[in-house]
């Protein structure tokens, strides 16, 4: 008998813990979202808003809105489902992109295809976080021009306040004419710090290739851009509505480009010697430079 109720007590106890842990995480993974919402709310000129909630202990639903402060050029819609565990939260949506006030969604409207999902996990005890958003294929004709995107795939890893993104967007095949312009996929990455140490955001471009076999046209290009200084988090979109706000940000812009074996007729728009094997791009606080010649300077 004693034997009995000390099975049914521990039974007792580990649904009591498990019920408690499953309390927890869901609380947790609560907390995060709303204080990842909140920094971006506060850090950008979006506005964040969430609608049709559901908490719950082991499932949680709802959708998050991100569109302009100012205007109604555009709106992302998240809708979300989170299934909670004792030592992990893992959530799964759809990203939704809208033009303007319309209510048509651009992926199965303006453009054909499906909106992008995602998916990710939030690891309770160490507040890890990875998330993966895929882009899906489509192929569409504009005019006399027919374009094939294959697809991409946007990573993100790390925690609250130390962030990693890594995209990769194509490749994409434009074809008109008979003729097909390949542009090969684009690899970025950036790194967010909230520390004393912050890095600036930087956008890496590994390859870009452009490609016209029937024109005998290849274009490759390596390298990378970056945001100088810790002010990017006060970027705000309507900056580029003006002359001077578009100064004021270029000049925080600082990278490389190299693009090998450029075309004789670009070089001779250059002004450089139509027998360069290299055309060495240098962004300086935003003053570009070609071959170490000022673009001001150049014809």
């Amino acid at each position: 008998m004693r034997k009995g109720l000390l099975i049914v007590a521990a039974i007792v106890v580990l649904g009591v813990g498990y019920l408690a842990g499953q309390v927890i995480s869901s609380l947790l993974f609560e907390r995060e979202l709303e204080r990842t919402l909140n920094d971006l709310a506060a850090r950008s000129d979006v506005q964040v808003e969430r609608h049709d909630v559901e908490r719950g202990w082991f499932v949680s639903r709802g959708e998050i809105v991100l569109m302009p402060q100012f205007g109604d050029g555009w709106r992302f819609e998240l809708p979300y489902t989170a299934r909670h565990g004792l030592l992990s939260t893992r959530a799964n949506g759809r990203l939704v992109p809208i033009r303007g006030d319309e209510s048509t969604p651009l992926f199965g409207g303006r453009l054909p295809g499906t909106s992008p999902l995602w998916h990710a996990e939030y690891r309770t005890l160490t507040n890890d976080m990875t998330a993966r958003v895929d882009l899906a294929a489509f192929r569409t004709t504009e005019g006399k021009r027919q374009f094939d995107f294959q697809g991409g795939e946007l990573l993100l890893n790390g925690q609250h306040d130390d962030l990693r993104l890594e995209a990769r967007i194509g490749p994409l095949d434009v074809e008109q004419g008979g003729d097909t312009l390949r542009v090969e996929p684009l690899v970025l990455k950036t790194h967010y710090q909230a520390a004393s140490g912050e890095h600036p955001p930087r956008w890496t471009l590994e390859t870009l290739r452009v490609a016209s076999p029937s024109l005998g046209f290849t274009v490759d290009i390596v390298g990378e851009l970056r945001f100088l200084g810790g002010e990017w988090e006060a970027f705000r979109l309507t900056d580029l509505e003006s002359a001077a706000g578009r100064q004021r940000w270029l000049s925080r812009l600082d990278g490389h480009f190299t693009w090998s074996d450029p075309p004789p007729l670009v070089l001779l728009q250059l002004g450089l010697p139509l027998d360069s094997e290299m055309l060495e791009v240098e962004i300086d606080a935003g003053k570009v430079t070609a071959n170490d010649r000022s673009l001001s300077s150049l014809p």
